[in-house]
């Protein structure tokens, strides 16, 4: 019989029980007091015997991943051959029979959850068959398995209907016969509760147009004359008589303005619920003639989803709506409009034959790591997509037979998306094999990361481990230490530099556990700012934290995501002191649109000498001001030159451009310049109050949008600048500009304003001061400080 002490210390029997033929027992350590029996609906195990059971108890009891039990067959009576089968060679091999004729062993289900059975034969005829239930040593796996199985199966139609709607348009797709009835009818059951949600939305509020109906009446009986009838009238003069020497009307035009639901739009809808009925009677009338047992249950489902469908065309608005004539349907209600774009995305599915045909829905129980691990890379897509331009998908495939589902253990698989605000490009991928110098890595998640301004790719791995350390509530040390091996062992190699760099910047587990909050305060989720090692909780009921993080890395800059870097990879492209020193590059103004079409021909500039400060700056471009006064909207800074040589002369000895003014003996100085180039992009004005010339360097020359960055000065002030930008684009620097100098003065976005003084950097909100920082906290963390100061904005 079983024990259920709940001590949990000592080995004692699990399960005795005995048959007609032999006495079964497993022993084992009791942990049934870890369970919490009211979330369990079965008793851990079942039995089924050939013959007669007896001192069999239904008690529960539980058996756990990685726990010995001791298996002991003893028979009953002489002459009986007794064997063990386990569809587990490891778990068959432990067991072993003894000179007696009895079976033994210690077995170990080790890491393998779900149902396992253990069966026994006597002389070759099964006798007995204990199926176990083997559970993880952490949290509830079989919710687990049909909310992750849920989710897989929502987000992967999303990402088939997204492959779909781009593909076909509204009314290419009336009279495709791809899909089998079985197919169309299994797609059906899946979205048939889905689709009368949609239809009902629409039903409450649904898309109309405004009409005009038109009528000739007597004039008398016209309420209301409008500019329609006064037109009417005034080409039809025999609808007027002449009474007391006046011409009266007699008759005219009325112009009544009516809403109608019978749109193009509206009869496509109906069309659409026309043709399911009509499938679904086609496959009633296929099912009645295959002469078969009739499944009762079936056609009551058939008939359920008839009748519904029918009601709902016949006492609906959809009753006065007209019939659909196939065309080309340009309108963007099915598109965007709420009920309307979920119905179109569900008769996409039941027409293109979306079974979803993959490995992936073939995955048992006890495979639950496997299905964690699909899951993982199908829900990180699925956070992305909502935020993020999708751009390429291979994933999702189609062919003749339908939608296929490419994803695949030890198959890689890569989406790309493209944050709009940016224009940066970004990939996830599933199973990439990454190189090293020793053993090939194949992580299972990757998001790679471009970033503008770095020629570097920003990688960081997330691999799905379902696992949980019961005892600290977090992933398990032996997880953490194998991110610290990705990202030691995941090297790149760059054009001919001999020495090989790391290229993850950092590594995460993924695992199962519900209580964010909580974990917010486990040390390995607070390594994640520190060293960029850690773990992230996620499932369906869990996904905030991964959502955020996931912001954060595609939001930042390119230097924060340097900074995360603790070896530094990509230093090439860091901030350098001599980005903001080196003020070498001369901003020049000019006096006529003519003036720079002299200076692209002849490729020079001449600038006043009292207005260059030669001793100060050794000027090696010249960068060309084009002002809105005479530039209008193609004002701002679009064109320079490398300074090839200069000469000190009098303005009359320029002879290029001639001399307009009383200057004639003035002393200018004349640089000539190499053929001038286009900047990538142009720098705005901006606002910026430009006067005679100015400083900046090459580096904010490159980078910069408008002139006011190109009076940033420091480190301190371009970090700020960038790090505000990547979070808001309406963001604004003000600089203060002088004969002597041009420096930053102010960042302001929405109702905020933040001052950089007397080594601090001070944030206003509404003229109010809300936060004061030192510039030496600042520079450690830049990004951590902004992200800070954004909850002040109102």
């Amino acid at each position: 019989m079983m024990a259920s002490q709940p001590s949990g210390t000592d080995k004692e029997d699990l399960i005795s029980l005995e048959t007609d033929e032999l006495y079964f027992t497993i022993k084992g350590k009791n942990r049934n007091f870890e369970m919490n029996n009211c979330d369990i609906d079965r008793n851990g195990y079942e039995v089924t015997c050939s013959g007669k059971v007896s001192n069999y108890s239904d008690e529960k009891v539980y058996f756990f991943e990685y726990e010995n039990y001791e298996v002991i067959i003893e028979s009953k009576g002489n002459n009986k051959n007794l064997e063990f089968y386990n569809e587990s060679q490891y778990i068959r091999d432990k067991i072993t029979k003894n000179r007696s004729g009895s079976l033994s062993g210690i077995i170990n289900f080790g890491g393998e959850i779900g149902y396992s059975n253990l069966e026994v034969k006597v002389n070759g005829i099964k006798n007995l068959c204990v199926r176990l239930e083997i559970f993880p040593s952490k949290i509830d796996y079989r919710k687990d398995y049909i909310n992750i199985l849920n989710d897989i199966n929502e987000e992967i139609y999303n990402l088939a209907f997204d492959f779909l709607k781009k593909t076909y348009s509204l009314g290419t797709l009336n009279n495709e016969k791809n899909t089998t009835l079985t197919e169309y009818y299994s797609i059906l059951q899946y979205i048939y509760g889905k689709l009368i949600k949609a239809i009902n939305i629409i039903i409450r509020n649904p898309y109309h147009n405004l009409t005009k109906e038109t009528s000739v009446v007597p004039f008398h009986k016209i309420k209301n004359q409008t500019i329609e009838t006064t037109k009417w009238l005034e080409k039809r003069p025999d609808s007027f008589i002449k009474k007391n020497k006046k011409l009266v009307p007699i008759r005219a035009l009325v112009v009544n303005k009516k809403v109608t639901e019978d749109t193009i739009e509206n009869r496509f809808l109906k069309f659409i619920i026309e043709k399911i009925i009509f499938k679904l009677k086609f496959l009633r009338k296929r099912y009645m003639q295959i002469g078969r047992k009739t499944d009762e249950i079936f056609i009551e489902e058939l008939s359920t989803y008839i009748n519904g469908l029918v009601n709902i065309l016949n006492s609906s608005f959809l009753k006065n709506v007209g019939e659909y004539r196939y065309s080309e349907i340009s309108s963007m209600v099915f598109k965007m409009a709420l009920g309307y774009r979920e119905v179109y995305k569900y008769y996409l599915m039941l027409q293109k034959g979306l079974t979803l045909k993959s490995d992936l829905f073939k995955i048992e129980i006890k495979d639950l790591p496997l299905l964690y691990e699909y899951w993982c890379f199908i829900k990180l897509n699925g956070i992305l997509r909502k935020k993020y331009k999708l751009i390429s998908n291979d994933t999702i495939k189609i062919n003749n037979n339908g939608i296929f589902v490419s994803i695949k253990k030890g198959k890689e698989s890569k989406v790309t998306y493209e944050n709009v605000d940016t224009g940066e490009k970004f990939d996830l991928f599933y199973n990439s094999k990454m190189k090293s110098e020793t053993v090939g890595q194949k992580p299972d998640n990757v998001l790679s990361v471009n970033k503008n301004g770095s020629k570097a790719q920003y990688k960081y791995i997330f691999d799905a481990k379902y696992k949980l350390d019961r005892y600290k509530h977090g992933p398990k040390e032996e997880d953490i230490n194998t991110m610290h091996k990705y990202r030691d062992a995941i090297i790149y190699e760059e054009g001919s530099s001999l020495q090989p760099k790391r290229s993850i910047i950092g590594a995460f587990v993924l695992f199962p556990y519900s209580n964010e909050d909580e974990y917010m305060k486990h040390p390995f989720y607070k390594s994640i700012e520190k060293v960029n090692i850690g773990g992230i909780p996620f499932l369906p009921s869990a996904t905030k934290l991964m959502e955020m993080f996931l912001d954060e890395l595609i939001k930042e800059s390119h230097f924060s995501s340097f900074e995360r870097n603790l070896d530094q990879y990509g230093r090439e492209y860091y901030i350098k002191d001599n980005y903001f020193k080196d003020r070498n590059i001369l901003v020049g103004n000019l006096s006529s649109k003519e003036q720079l079409k002299k200076i692209i021909e002849h490729k020079f500039y001449h600038i006043p000498l009292k207005n260059v400060d030669l001793d100060k700056h050794l000027i090696k471009q010249v960068a060309i001001y084009q002002s809105k006064a005479k530039f209008k909207g193609d004002s701002g800074i679009l064109y320079y030159g490398d300074v090839l040589s200069y000469k000190i002369m009098k303005r009359k000895e320029i002879t290029e451009i001639p001399v307009k003014s009383g200057n004639d003996d003035e002393l200018y100085i004349k640089f000539n310049l190499k053929p001038i180039k286009k900047l990538e992009r142009k720098i705005e004005n901006g606002g910026f109050p430009f006067r005679k010339n100015m400083y900046t360097t090459e580096y904010l020359l490159k980078n910069a949008r408008t002139l006011s960055e190109l009076c940033i000065k420091s480190f301190d002030e371009f970090r700020l600048w960038v790090e505000l930008v990547n979070l808001n684009k309406e963001v604004k620097c003000f600089a203060e500009s002088s004969d002597k100098e041009n420096k930053i003065n102010v960042f302001s976005f929405a109702d905020m304003d933040i001052y950089f003084s007397d080594g601090l950097l001070k944030v206003y909100s509404s003229g109010i001061l809300k936060r004061k920082l030192e510039l030496n906290i600042f520079r450690k963390s830049p990004r951590k400080f902004v992200k800070e100061i954004m909850k002040y904005k109102n």
